[in-house]
């Protein structure tokens, strides 16, 4: 039984920081680099380049991005059927950033499988480059467009609350004061690495002039 609660706190642990390393990262990343889409197409397709350019791609892509993925998804799926809020021990808004974290996992589950599905798959069966054209052309129906702004608010509130939650449970943010202003500064990461993103969309959707900014 000991053993087993062991077990149970190593995978806990374990989810939270693969929510952070190198999932968070990997989605740092992937904001960054799509960033490059408000400076114009050559800009994109040439931070593309690079980036499908780089030795034992597969490999990293496997071991760094889609094995944590799946660990951290899955295993966000087993807490949130095990695990049910408590409104005697948390706050207001406590309880509704635990149900937001949960709603926008399973959110982010079902989009990170269509996200794969339409670029990356989709580019490999085409063989199409995935360049500045092909998402341009994924974006150009409203609809998708629209799933992805909403997988995009997922991804970087479930993100930013993550960190949150991730310094409550190390041990690194343990009194009020410290988790008060930690959560204010998460929620302007958020926002601004959701802005970030809706930049690229924009860009994508050919509703953003890259002279706005770099003249």
């Amino acid at each position: 039984m000991e053993s087993s609660g062991k077990h149970a706190f190593f995978l806990r642990k374990l989810h939270s920081l693969s929510g952070i390393i190198p999932v968070g990262l990997y989605l740092c990343e992937h904001l960054f680099s799509n960033g490059f889409a408000t400076r114009g197409e050559e800009a994109f397709n040439g931070i593309v380049n690079l980036l499908t350019s780089l030795p034992f791609l597969i490999a990293i892509e496997v071991a760094l991005i889609i094995i944590p993925i799946l660990f951290h998804g899955i295993y966000g799926l087993f807490l949130t059927y095990e695990h049910q809020p408590n409104v005697a021990q948390y706050s207001y808004y406590r309880n509704w950033l635990f149900h937001f974290q949960r709603w926008t996992g399973i959110a982010m589950i079902l989009f990170i499988g269509w996200h794969v599905y339409s670029t990356r798959l989709m580019s490999i069966v085409t063989g199409q480059h995935m360049d500045f054209a092909f998402m341009a052309g994924v974006v150009e129906k409203p609809v998708f467009f629209v799933f992805m702004i909403i997988g995009l608010a997922c991804a970087t509130f479930h993100f930013a609350n993550g960190i949150w939650n991730f310094l409550i449970k190390w041990g690194i943010t343990v009194g009020t004061e410290s988790q008060k202003w930690s959560l204010v500064a998460l929620s302007f990461l958020g926002w601004a690495m959701f802005l970030w993103g809706m930049a690229a969309l924009l860009a994508f959707r050919g509703w953003w002039n890259p002279e706005w900014f770099i003249g």
